[in-house]
């Protein structure tokens, strides 16, 4: 990460502090607009073009020779074509080129925001997003996973069932993964409807990833379970400085959240559906993860269900819904919290 990545991480605190130090009644939230949310994204969508990463020469490459590589493309095959078509419309110009994907990454948490939040307490959970781990990455590096995320984000704001069905099959079509939190999302809905059979299987993943690596061997032995991944593998510059095995800190950083959805759901006024199925689709998600949490790059799977997080800290709190005589200290605790470990993390790879 370079100069400008730290200034991506220090950012968010300088809205946090201009946000606690405003004058407010203990018992409300101060206001914090969706546009101003939106200017946080403008900023990070004109950034993301000059953030480095180990996957944008090869994005840049295969787009600006995108009809030889693409040509013979069989995995993903909406992500060859549309790669293709950008390649002729864009005249394979570099700065639109990025441009294009992060103003559709932002745009989709833009209308998440605007679909599930408050407009006047909106600007709270893109503050969120852009805190915690993923969101820079998928931005700027991991395009084609940022990219159907987007997707996804967009099935989850349309009423229309058609619709839904169209940006999650798009989705998976550009980025095959996609298929874990449509998958877990459709699991938690209609198949597993209780939130203790879901932290059951956590649990029962933790302990199986702790105790042994046999899950991870054995996916290594059978060559991966992506493509990318299995790549990866067999690039010593990139895995010598990459930190392979059981990430308790990674795990923690999936814990907090999920603790803090049950602290919500104990304190919620009424039933929410929606937001206890997303705290289940969450955890079967995660749990995923956990089981391949030895194998190298696996945290790209740990981003799938790390970008429910804002929903899951803010969602009650910002809709009236959580009994929380304090929700300006809430909000601003839950929010500095992953503020605070990304940006320490971020510190950390920035020094190494």
């Amino acid at each position: 990460m370079n100069l400008l990545g730290l200034l991506l991480i220090l950012l968010p605190f300088g809205y946090i502090l201009l946000i606690s130090t405003t004058e407010r009644d203990e018992d409300k939230l101060v206001g914090f607009h969706l546009w101003g949310g939106l200017l946080i994204l403008f900023f990070f969508m004109v950034s993301f073009i000059f953030v480095e990463g180990p996957d944008k020469p090869l994005y840049l490459g295969s787009y600006l020779d995108a009809e030889n590589y693409y040509g013979s493309y069989t995995r993903e095959l909406f992500w060859g074509q549309l790669q293709i078509f950008l390649s002729s419309i864009f005249v394979k110009n570099e700065t639109i080129y990025w441009l294009f994907y992060s103003f559709i990454y932002c745009v989709a948490y833009f209308v998440f925001a605007k679909k599930y939040f408050p407009e006047h307490l909106a600007g709270y959970f893109v503050l969120c997003v852009v805190g915690c781990m993923g969101f820079v990455s998928y931005g700027s590096n991991t395009i084609r996973t940022g990219f159907g995320l987007a997707l996804v984000l967009f099935s989850f704001c349309t009423e229309n069932r058609w619709a839904k069905l169209f940006f999650a099959v798009v989705a998976v079509g550009c980025n095959m993964p996609m298929l874990i939190p449509v998958c877990g999302y459709l699991f938690a809905k209609y198949v597993i409807k209780k939130e203790r059979w879901c932290e059951g299987i956590w649990i029962l993943f933790f302990v199986i990833s702790a105790t042994t690596s046999i899950i991870s061997d054995i996916m290594m032995l059978l060559g991966g379970f992506d493509a990318r991944a299995e790549e990866y593998v067999n690039n010593d510059s990139i895995q010598n400085s990459y930190n392979v095995g059981f990430r308790l800190d990674f795990v923690i950083y999936s814990v907090v959240p999920a603790l803090f959805a049950k602290y919500n759901m104990k304190n919620l006024i009424n039933d929410l559906p929606s937001y206890n199925t997303i705290y289940r689709a969450y955890l079967l998600v995660n749990s995923l993860w956990l089981l391949l949490i030895r194998m190298p790059f696996t945290d790209r799977f740990a981003y799938l269900s790390w970008f429910m997080i804002p929903f899951l800290l803010l969602y009650p709190v910002l809709n009236g819904y959580l009994n929380n005589q304090r929700p300006q200290r809430y909000v601003l605790r839950a929010i500095g919290l992953f503020l605070l470990v990304n940006a320490a993390l971020s510190l950390k790879t920035l020094l190494n």
